[in-house]
């Protein structure tokens, strides 16, 4: 490699790392692997979906950029743009291949984390995409739990209107969905669930009985 190649492949690195997505659109025509990652597995299609910036993400995609690589983590493009609530980046990646359904290190999914988020229309897309609600993170926890642990409203209730939802799932502590519902005190939350076919016998055994 020259030494003109080895400036213009730190330029884009340290782009990458900056998430200078005007400057990775300036370099795009210059760079031969537009897949090299930093040292923390970062690639340019990640710094685009974090950033919502679609139109280098639509480059990046068109000159084949992998969807489903992944940083030092275990995080993903689909996931990046599903946190941070870029709806449009999220259906381009989808689109192109993104796997809705890979995890991350600690088991999250795109799916989980915009639960968490309270990203609705993301949620929505990724469940009409193909999304499992079921897959758990390495503590048993689903994104119907983690929806329900910050008190997001209508991401729990899209989670149990999802046909293969499994409502009454235990987490490694024991826990179910309903349970998470009454330690966080949301009657609103518990009732979507109960509606939903939660199993209110589950919190009698374990005697949570003060929450009925």
């Amino acid at each position: 490699m020259s030494i003109a190649d080895t400036a213009k492949s730190e330029d884009w690195l340290n782009a990458i790392t900056k998430r200078d997505t005007l400057k990775l659109e300036q370099l795009l025509p210059t760079v031969q692997n537009i897949d090299r990652r930093t040292s923390k597995g970062l690639t340019a299609l990640m710094a685009a979906a974090a950033r919502g910036d679609n139109i280098v993400v639509c480059q990046l995609l068109i000159k084949k950029a992998q969807p489903n690589l992944t940083n030092h983590r275990g995080g993903t493009a689909l996931m990046y743009s599903s946190a941070l609530n870029h709806s449009q980046t999220v259906s381009l990646l989808i689109t192109h291949g993104a796997d809705v359904n890979l995890r991350a290190d600690n088991g999250w999914t795109a799916l989980t984390l915009a639960a968490a988020k309270g990203n609705d229309k993301i949620v929505e897309k990724l469940l009409s995409s193909g999304a499992n609600p079921n897959i758990p993170d390495v503590f048993g926890w689903t994104a119907l739990m983690r929806a329900i642990e910050h008190e997001r409203y209508k991401s729990t209730l899209l989670l149990t209107r999802h046909r293969d939802i499994l409502i009454n799932r235990i987490n490694s502590s024991g826990q179910s969905a309903l349970h998470i519902a009454t330690s966080v005190g949301r009657c609103d939350l518990a009732q979507v669930l109960v509606d939903a076919g939660a199993d209110t016998q589950l919190l009698i055994l374990k005697n949570d009985v003060h929450y009925l």
